[in-house]
């Protein structure tokens, strides 16, 4: 990729960015969720390719995180979607099992002054994208 072709579409991103609120910070417990809200607003800009898209949502993630992702930084040129290579990454790292999800609705805190509604919101949040709300959910709750 020619310098001149990348400074272009840094340019181009960049005149976009200050029409519109800043990208959502990550939600570590949820990133599919917080990816889904990143590729909204990346169409709503009209932000297209990888490398771009990359661009736009590196300032959204903590400095820790970043650190992480320092293999990525240093051959993003090499790479053909680095976009997709750091939802890759970032899935992989912050996406909790079924287990997990289970272990969470077991051992939920009780109801408290929320109502039952928002408790069932919370609650589904941590069943497992392919899991049905079977007896065990449904009992718990």
């Amino acid at each position: 990729m020619q310098q001149a072709e990348v400074n272009g579409e840094a340019a181009a991103v960049a005149a976009i960015a200050p029409h519109h609120p800043p990208l959502p910070m990550l939600i570590r417990d949820r990133p599919l969720d917080w990816f889904a809200l990143i590729e909204f607003q990346l169409t709503i800009r009209k932000i297209t390719k990888p490398v771009d898209k990359f661009s736009a949502i590196v300032n959204s993630l903590p400095t820790d995180v970043q650190a992480n992702l320092a293999d990525i930084f240093r051959k993003i040129n090499e790479l053909p979607d680095p976009f997709q290579t750091v939802k890759d990454r970032l899935c992989h790292a912050f996406v909790r099992s079924p287990f997990d999800l289970c272990n969470e609705i077991i051992h939920h805190p009780p109801l408290g002054s929320d109502k039952p509604s928002a408790l069932f919101e919370k609650m589904i949040l941590f069943l497992p994208e392919d899991e049905p709300q079977g007896h065990l959910f449904k009992t718990h709750f």
